[in-house]
């Protein structure tokens, strides 16, 4: 009994840092199992603090045969207690992925950043207090060329057989004044495309107390849109400056599934991400942003919110790991934007 001391308390510091720290779930202990797929199944019934407390379990019980100098007749009942419930769910986790069941599936696309139409030094400068009106202008022209990269990457898309276009977090940059203008031609082309088309945006408001808007705005194959939600979460630093979104994750029934969305961030914030299971969700989309260090890792976390939830994931990013993952943990399809050219994933 005394080996359970540490594991509980390790356990319950990261269950109230999630949410209590603004920086979530970052370097709990369940996430450097990510790959250990009989393992990771155990994230369906306890969420990542089942493994953690695993984890840390074997630390404590490894420091208590210590103590008793290896004498196996003192330790015999605890080795063989903690090694038939390791085994137990490592056996559970092994036969669930074995009977998954086979779920229908649907073409998607994430449709990355394109290089060398705008540099985010650029369009920061719009934050700036001095942003005068004939960068403005500028800058709106620069916008304007984004945006055609876009959709017509995505109409490629929609002609290859793609059902549902997802684009990165904050891509669609846009002043707040020409949003209703870019929204219905987003309406019109996914009319006329007949896809589910998920935006990142970014609405800009320059000299507003929050000048950002960050968000993911869903149409649907009618031309209306389904949903539009807010960041919840902020990066500390210059994001906390954006406007913040009072929630619930958006829900959207489709002919492909219950879908919501979240951005980026809030994934590493498990009781957020729990809306989605509750939601009965089948379809988690996620426009993103990462930087090349935390590329790898990063992804990891987000995928652990797929089994968690038991929703597939499609994780799209302007500069870091793009993912799809089924409900089970297994990766479907990953791209790097750093090593790719298109940097489009289907």
């Amino acid at each position: 009994v005394s080996t359970l001391a540490f594991p509980l308390a390790w356990v319950a510091m990261e269950f109230l840092g999630a949410r209590l720290s603004p920086f979530g779930s970052w370097g709990a202990l369940g996430y450097t199992q990510h790959g250990n797929l009989p393992l990771m199944q155990l994230a369906s019934v306890t969420g990542l603090w089942g493994i953690g407390f695993l984890i840390a379990w074997f630390a404590a019980v490894a420091n208590w045969i210590w103590d008793r100098q290896f004498h196996w007749p003192a330790v015999r009942a605890g080795v063989l207690i903690y090694a038939g419930i390791w085994s137990a769910v490592m056996l559970a986790g092994g036969m669930r992925l074995t009977f998954a069941p086979k779920a229908p599936t649907v073409r998607m696309a994430g449709i990355g950043w394109p290089r060398g139409i705008i540099e985010p030094a650029e369009y920061l400068r719009v934050l700036a207090p001095d942003f005068s009106n004939a960068e403005r202008q500028q800058i709106r022209n620069r916008f304007n060329r984004l945006y055609d990269a876009f959709f017509e990457r995505s109409r490629r898309e929609a002609r290859a057989g793609a059902k549902i276009v997802v684009w990165p977090e904050a891509n669609l940059m846009v002043l707040k004044e020409n949003e209703g203008a870019f929204l219905e031609r987003a309406r019109r082309f996914a009319r006329e495309h007949e896809i589910f088309l998920l935006m990142g945006i970014g609405a800009l408001n320059p000299g507003a107390a929050r000048p950002v808007d960050n968000k993911a705005v869903l149409v649907n194959p009618a031309g209306e849109m389904a949903f539009s939600y807010t960041k919840i979460t902020a990066v500390p630093g210059l994001e906390a400056r954006g406007v913040r979104g009072q929630g619930p994750l958006p829900v959207a029934d489709t002919p492909y599934g219950r879908m919501t969305a979240a951005l980026c961030f809030d994934l590493d914030f498990p009781p957020l991400i729990r809306q989605a299971g509750r939601a009965h969700a089948d379809l988690l989309l996620v426009p993103a942003n990462d930087w090349q260090a935390i590329t790898e890792l990063h992804q990891r976390m987000a995928e652990f919110r797929a089994l968690e939830n038991g929703v597939a994931l499609f994780r799209v990013t302007l500069d870091g790991g793009t993912v799809g993952v089924a409900p089970y943990g297994r990766r479907i399809a990953t791209m790097v934007a750093f090593t790719t050219r298109d940097n489009v994933i289907r």
